[in-house]
């Protein structure tokens, strides 16, 4: 179970987001948003309002920096604001596609399903609607790079950030092949995955505080 520090971590991040958009241009703020969020947030902690899908260290960093852009909180963006337009009939297109598949996939399989004794119970509009917005969430940084991430310039700058992130975070990685992944139970109180999975030819799979070592092997292999 996370301890009270992972709370305060995770509740605290609106926070962390709004005082990076007030002190770097809009790209460079949501590049470290995210990224950062990524990196750093506990993974079991979430925000689970009624009615709708529940918020995890995936989803908030970007839905805070949405409302910091909504709210005008910063400095203006420098990319130009027809990059990315020409093909906003295609994005429409797609988005359409994206958001209404949840529908036809709930009025196809309304029944129950038999699983051994029991029944699965038969997808309803609620689940259609919890679909559309967990989609819509996990589109959203697609939406915000064609606007702020649309030109050269932004991809170096999103390049730059990844790199420096990433050897920022190489200090724990080295730290926890050395000592055993320990940095996630050490600051959250708890470990995400299966330890066992990380004991690797006499040494350790480092994840610091993603969800599983392939995750974090990923990441570094995208930042090399």
């Amino acid at each position: 179970m996370p301890n009270l520090f992972a709370h305060i971590v995770f509740y605290g991040w609106p926070l962390v987001v709004f005082v990076l958009f007030r002190q770097l241009p809009t790209a460079a703020a949501i590049g470290w948003s995210i990224l950062a969020g990524y990196l750093l947030l506990p993974n079991v902690v979430e925000l689970d309002l009624p009615g709708v899908p529940s918020v995890n260290k995936y989803g908030l960093p970007v839905l805070c920096a949405l409302l910091m852009i909504l709210f005008g909180v910063g400095t203006a963006s420098t990319t130009p604001r027809d990059n990315g337009r020409r093909h906003w009939w295609l994005t429409i297109v797609l988005l359409v596609l994206m958001l209404t598949s949840p529908i036809l996939t709930v009025a196809t399989n309304t029944e129950p399903v038999p699983a051994g004794p029991d029944f699965r119970p038969g997808l309803v509009p609620y689940d259609a609607a919890s679909l559309i917005a967990t989609l819509a969430i996990m589109v959203l940084p697609f939406l915000l790079a064609q606007r702020y991430f649309a030109s050269p310039e932004s991809h170096d700058l999103l390049l730059r950030i990844l790199v420096f992130g990433v050897l920022v975070y190489s200090l724990p990685i080295l730290f926890e092949v050395r000592m055993s992944p320990q940095l996630n139970i050490m600051f959250y109180g708890f470990f995400p995955h299966a330890f066992d999975q990380h004991v690797r030819a006499g040494g350790y799979r480092p994840l610091v505080f993603l969800e599983h070592g392939l995750w974090l092997a990923i990441l570094v292999a995208m930042a090399a």
